[in-house]
């Protein structure tokens, strides 16, 4: 009879999400030392890529969270993903914020991940739950959050594996939709 194990993965074992919040005072200089790493990440996924001005305006909003997926043996960013309060969201007029879904705590317990993205090299090591974990523990533990809503794409099977991955925490969806990103499938999900 075989014993069943867990799987052992190096890269994933190597590989740490990290918080980015530095001081305002050293903001600049923490993001010149991802800069390189953090763009060539959000250019791996995309043909017309989020500008580096944009993410330099976000992330420095209040209510952001952000986090790092660095491979700790190359000291590399190879991966990311944020958050912003849902009722920033709304207020901006996202393109995908969904009017038509009952919120019982009107959004102000609710982030909005706005983007989570990892290197091709990467991929398939179950990496970005690791990294999305750490981000919806965060917003729970420290900032107070109950719910996360999120547009995934359905490039590749992702979006069925992120509904099948959280089915017994989706309130909200799944919903399919087309976006500017190609289709896409909305959900909210409880912390």
């Amino acid at each position: 009879m075989i014993e069943s194990r867990e799987i052992i993965d190096p890269l994933y074992d190597r590989c740490e999400a990290e918080l980015f919040n530095p001081p305002a005072a050293s903001w600049k200089d923490e993001w010149r030392k991802i800069r390189d790493d953090f763009l060539a990440v959000e250019q791996s996924q995309y043909k017309n890529p989020s500008s580096e001005r944009l993410f330099r305006q976000r992330f420095q909003e209040p209510g952001t969270v952000v986090f790092l997926l660095r491979d700790t043996l190359i000291k590399k960013v190879v991966g990311f993903t944020y958050s912003i309060p849902l009722v920033n969201y709304a207020a901006g007029n996202g393109e995908n914020f969904r009017k038509d879904i009952e919120r019982e705590d009107d959004g102000r317990k609710t982030a909005y991940i706005m983007s989570t993205v990892i290197l091709p090299d990467y991929t398939g090591h179950r990496l970005s739950p690791k990294l999305i974990g750490t981000l919806e523990d965060f917003l729970k533990e420290r900032r107070g959050y109950r719910f996360v809503e999120f547009d995934v794409t359905k490039e590749n099977g992702y979006a069925d594996k992120v509904v099948e991955n959280n089915k017994d925490r989706i309130v909200a969806g799944p919903i399919s939709h087309d976006s500017s990103l190609g289709p896409q499938v909305f959900c909210r999900i409880k912390l």
